[in-house]
């Protein structure tokens, strides 16, 4: 508008005829374009900022899109994982080789061969060889471990109590699973903190036990948590190894047991 009254421009105003004329030539040059002339507020034809002239976008539902989910698995597929120990990264097998859970093996290596029943589990085989010795308390059970030089002997065992069994290195899972893992025996255990030399056993509580048990996990020789505590299981593990290298089998990790794990002493 223009003019010291503030009236409107006679020129500049159309007639309604033209006006109409000139609204119809716009649309149907819009329609022509291929524009909407609809509020880009709701019309989801509009091509967001910055895309390139006459493009679209697709608002897909991610919460419901199949191709989505896909891709979604796909990315957790290929996602660096941790490395896990392998089970041969220690000296000593951990699993009994195919054809091998046998009473012809057993006999082959031991000289004699089950009565009974045999059952393996890991790198372990319990079974009935003979009957208990008159001053052996024990139920005829035999506990057998797959080593480098075929099956050992770990001597029979009371399959009642746990303890017992220990001492043949096998793991308690292990024991759980072929003899039941009857615990009426045990008794807890009191943890104190452990000294910065001198052997490590149950109830010892510290960074060397940890050290010790990450080797042993390393070596898929424990089934358990690196905690610092040496417990039970810790216990089965070094009596395992111990046997494993020709010690004495105490349980309790001494100089000869850590050099026979690769563990600096003390």
């Amino acid at each position: 508008m223009d003019g010291s009254n503030g009236a409107p421009d006679a020129s500049l105003m159309l007639s309604p005829r033209a006006a109409v004329r000139a609204l119809l030539v716009i649309t149907a040059y819009a329609l022509a374009s291929g524009c909407s002339v609809i509020d880009g507020s709701t019309d989801e034809t509009l091509a967001p900022i910055g895309s390139a002239p006459g493009s679209t976008t697709e608002v897909t539902d991610t919460s419901t899109d199949p191709t989505i989910e896909v891709a979604s698995t796909f990315a957790e597929t290929v996602a660096p994982t941790t490395t896990i120990p392998s089970a041969t990264v220690g000296p000593f097998p951990t699993q009994v080789p195919a054809g091998k859970c046998t009473p012809q093996a057993i006999r082959a290596d031991f000289g004699t061969a089950p009565e009974a029943w045999l059952e393996c589990a890991g790198a372990w085989a319990v079974t009935r060889i003979q009957s208990c010795p008159p001053d052996v308390e024990c139920e005829g059970v035999d506990v057998f471990r797959w080593t480098n030089d075929g099956w050992r002997h770990r001597g029979m065992t009371y399959s009642l109590c746990v303890l017992m069994v220990d001492e043949t290195g096998m793991p308690r899972s292990v024991n759980d699973r072929l003899l039941g893992g009857n615990t009426d025996c045990v008794e807890p255990i009191t943890y104190t903190n452990e000294s910065s030399s001198g052997p490590l056993q149950v109830g010892s509580r510290g960074d060397r036990t940890r050290r010790l048990q990450r080797r042993l996990v390393e070596w898929t020789l424990l089934n358990d948590s690196v905690d610092g505590y040496f417990g039970a299981n810790t216990r089965n593990a070094v009596f395992d190894v111990q046997h494993l290298a020709g010690l004495q089998p105490t349980g309790v990790v001494d100089e000869p047991t850590a050099r026979a794990l690769g563990l600096p002493w003390p």
